[in-house]
């Protein structure tokens, strides 16, 4: 299933849709790690934070690779170093190292929708004719 949804999306793009939502959380937890967010406690703005770096690097996989990669081994080190708390100052803010590593993603990740070569708009009959193919195989028992 996974290797045929990947087709689907390289044959049907889908880089203003996928990439636009994720740019859209991904600027609302920047905006969150901004300033200090005396509603959430450190753990959770540490999380946000690893969550922010997680999305772009989500959105460069998917504009550069054209994959969708969930598990993410090779950050682990990176994603972890910043949910543990790393890049956070004691007084609750983010070093500015932190906001350097989110404005190099940001500014990569916009040349990367530039230059991806998937397509402006998903072919929408492509994308249904699969949806449809994976319910009849559930509802067959295919799955």
């Amino acid at each position: 299933m996974g290797a045929n949804f990947l087709a689907s999306l390289r044959r049907g793009g889908c880089r203003p849709q996928t990439t636009g939502g994720a740019l859209i959380y991904a600027n609302l937890y920047y905006g969150k790690l901004s300033r200090r967010n005396n509603k959430k406690d450190d753990v959770h703005l540490n999380k946000h934070a690893m969550h922010l770096i997680r999305l772009y690097l989500m959105c460069l996989d998917i504009l550069e690779k054209e994959e969708i990669n969930t598990y993410r081994e090779n950050d682990i080190d990176l994603l972890m170093s910043i949910r543990n708390g790393k890049y956070q100052k004691d007084d609750g803010t983010f070093y500015m190292e932190f906001f350097d590593m989110v404005s190099d993603y940001e500014n990569r990740l916009k040349y990367a929708n530039e230059n991806t070569s998937l397509p402006e708009k998903p072919d929408y009959k492509l994308i249904e004719e699969f949806v449809m193919s994976v319910n009849e195989k559930v509802v067959t028992g295919e799955y």
